[in-house]
């Protein structure tokens, strides 16, 4: 509770990013969503081929952030952002467990 409020002010930055992330990955779906929506009931017989296509797009679009996310964590990308949102008075590792 004291991390809380003694960083409200990144939380509250931290927040809203991901609302913009959030607020730009649903416009982009239904940007996408209508228009293939409206094509497959007007023309019926794209149906199958349509809804293949989409399922293998979103399919490959999950598979890769899986991949992105294993490497990032394999590599250690990304290990400065997180040193950055953890406290100095918190150790990372006690001394019996440092490396």
């Amino acid at each position: 509770m004291v991390y809380i409020f003694e960083n409200v002010l990144e939380i509250g930055e931290l927040s809203l990013q991901h609302l913009q992330f959030v607020g730009i990955s649903i416009l982009i779906a239904i940007v996408l969503a209508v228009p293939q929506s409206i094509l497959i009931w007007k023309i019926t017989w794209l149906r199958v081929p349509l809804l293949g296509l989409m399922g293998i797009f979103y399919t490959k679009i999950l598979a890769g952030s899986i991949v992105v996310t294993l490497l990032a964590w394999i590599l250690n990308i990304g290990l400065q952002t997180l040193e950055r949102y953890t406290t100095p008075s918190t150790p990372r590792f006690s001394k019996a467990e440092s490396p």
